[in-house]
């Protein structure tokens, strides 16, 4: 409650806005380490997946009319997917015979 007070008080916001302090505090306070998890971060021992781990392997199909993105295709799943943020591998073409363990290696 703290948190939300002094961020409310610092910007002169009305009360009518703690719904949105008390949102971005608990956004600032997941995000920060603490001495109960040995100076983790919470959301990651809730979440326990990496940047890497994240990522998808897709092929990129066009561009997106409708948003601002790339469409790409995963042939995993067989979907198309629209994603801002990508990194191109320009090296290399796909290998449609290769099993999914070859291609992930």
């Amino acid at each position: 409650m703290d948190m939300e007070r002094c961020l409310l008080f610092e910007r002169k916001l009305p009360n009518s806005f703690w719904a949105e302090a008390m949102n971005n505090s608990v956004y600032l306070l997941n995000r920060l380490p603490t001495k109960a998890v040995k100076g983790m971060r919470p959301l990651k021992l809730v979440v326990k997946i990496s940047k890497l781990e994240r990522s998808l392997l897709g092929i990129f199909v066009s561009y997106s009319n409708n948003k601002k993105g790339y469409r790409i295709f995963d042939p995993f799943t067989n979907k198309v997917f629209v994603r801002k943020d990508v990194k191109f591998n320009e090296g290399s073409a796909w290998n449609w015979g290769a099993s999914e363990d070859e291609l992930l290696e």
